[in-house]
């Protein structure tokens, strides 16, 4: 009776110390603000979470993705992606996984999301434990009709997350981690 007791005393202390607030250093929080006041930094990814729908669990359940990847987690490492601010410009390839709601063009051969230029709408905020939140408007790089809301969230450890609304698609997440661009000469 006395080892169960104890027992669940530990466990209790265990699960206070795990739900334990992490508190944010004021240098992390310093550093995370100038990269972003900088408008110097890339994101890579390392993961894609499109959204869960009939025809793309279709695929999944196919076998048509490759091996370790699911219909709500795709693995991106080893695959170009970026998502680059360099002052007032934003640059973006990232490989899409979904479906498409309204047609493409005739005779186009790429299938990501790729955008390049200065978006409309753009704001920072500050959120809970020093996250940042970027929210902007850009329009596809090659089809015009194509419009993107863009929310970015980079965490204080440079974890990021980029969630792409398309006007034509179906909504993507991507997860990766941030960085400063390397200046160049």
């Amino acid at each position: 009776m006395k080892l169960a007791r104890c027992m669940a005393v530990l466990a209790f202390i265990g699960l206070l110390m795990g739900c334990a607030t992490t508190q944010v250093s004021e240098a992390d929080d310093q550093a995370l603000q100038a990269m972003i006041d900088g408008k110097s930094f890339e994101i890579i990814s390392q993961s894609a979470s499109p959204q869960n729908t009939v025809g793309f669990n279709a695929i999944a359940n196919a076998g048509l993705l490759a091996p370790g990847n699911t219909a709500g987690l795709i693995n991106l490492i080893g695959n170009t992606n970026y998502l680059k601010v360099r002052g007032d410009t934003i640059s973006a390839y990232l490989p899409y996984y979904g479906e498409q709601r309204i047609g493409g063009t005739y005779g186009t051969r790429r299938g990501g999301i790729e955008f390049e230029g200065i978006p409309s709408d753009y704001v920072v905020t500050k959120g809970k434990k020093s996250v940042r939140e970027i929210r902007f408007n850009i329009r596809d790089k090659e089809q015009n009709t194509e419009q993107y809301q863009v929310r970015i969230e980079i965490y204080p450890n440079l974890s990021s997350n980029i969630n792409v609304n398309s006007s034509h698609r179906t909504t993507i997440l991507y997860r990766g981690e941030a960085s400063e661009l390397k200046k160049e000469p």
